[in-house]
């Protein structure tokens, strides 16, 4: 029986090295998943961050977004004002050159007339000293003709 008890025994420790030996490397592989774990849920925790940055940004984004399309609908306005009063300005440049020559003609038009005018006030003034020199005249001849009838009027000797 000692064979047999030494047998036992060596079969027990056998078994008890395999367990000892599965136990360790249960633990080996436990602590190995178990920092895997750790890994995975500190990778995890900064993909978390960094898509709790990512929903800030967008919602940064989004709200900057609705400013630009608010700017631009306002700029699209102002471009259409814009254009439509450069529509309602095209036709001056022709309007303006049409005022000028206007303009040129009617000058041209008072220079004649003002021309005109200083004509009809000389010949005002010449035909005022015409009518002075006729109403000297007309005088003397009055008086000539009073001379002359005071002269008929006396007797004769």
């Amino acid at each position: 029986m000692d064979a047999n008890s030494a047998s036992g025994e060596h079969f027990r420790s056998a078994a008890r090295e395999q367990r000892d030996s599965e136990h360790r490397q249960h633990q080996h592989a436990l602590q190995a998943l178990q920092t895997e774990l750790r890994q995975a849920l500190d990778h995890l925790a900064a993909k978390n961050a960094e898509l709790v940055q990512l929903n800030r940004d967008n919602g940064r984004m989004t709200e900057q977004l609705g400013q630009l399309q608010l700017r631009l609908r306002s700029s699209e306005e102002a471009l259409k004002r814009d254009q439509v009063e450069l529509r309602e300005l095209r036709p001056l440049p022709d309007q303006l050159r049409s005022h000028v020559d206007s303009l040129a003609r009617v000058r041209i038009a008072e220079a004649d007339l003002e021309q005109d005018l200083a004509d009809a006030r000389e010949r005002e003034r010449i035909l005022q000293a015409e009518v002075r020199t006729g109403e000297h005249e007309r005088i003397r001849l009055l008086a000539r003709l009073e001379v002359f009838e005071a002269t008929l009027a006396q007797p004769k000797p």
